[in-house]
C-alpha cells in the first residue's frame, strides 16, 4: 500500500483514510515516530486501552457469555479471587 501526503507548516501529517482504515488506526492512536535515516515510520503503541467505553465492552461480553442462576455474592467473588491466587503460589492480594 502507498499513499502521498503533505506536511502541514505546524509538522503534521495526514494519514489517507484508506491507509487508516487498511492498519486499523483511530483518532487519538499513539503512534512512535523513528528516523530511518532515510525516512520516517510510523509504528502504532498498543495501550491497554481498547478506545471503546465500558458499556460496548459490557455488550461484547454479553454476546459470548451469559450467566444461569443468581448473581454472584461480593464473598463469592473474594473467594474465587483467593483460590486464582493460591493456584497461582501467590498470597499478596
Amino acid at each position: 500500500m502507498s499513499a502521498t501526503t503533505k506536511l502541514s507548516a505546524k509538522g503534521q501529517v495526514v494519514i489517507p483514510a484508506d491507509v487508516r482504515r487498511a492498519l486499523g488506526l483511530r483518532t487519538g492512536q499513539i503512534l512512535q515516530v523513528r528516523n530511518t535515516g532515510s525516512g520516517v515510520m510510523l509504528t502504532p503503541v498498543h495501550d491497554e486501552k481498547s478506545g471503546r467505553s465500558t458499556e460496548e465492552l459490557l455488550a461484547e461480553i454479553r454476546k459470548i457469555y451469559t450467566h444461569a442462576g443468581p448473581p454472584a455474592t461480593l464473598e463469592d467473588m473474594d473467594r474465587a479471587v483467593e483460590r486464582m491466587f493460591a493456584e497461582r503460589g501467590r498470597e499478596d492480594f
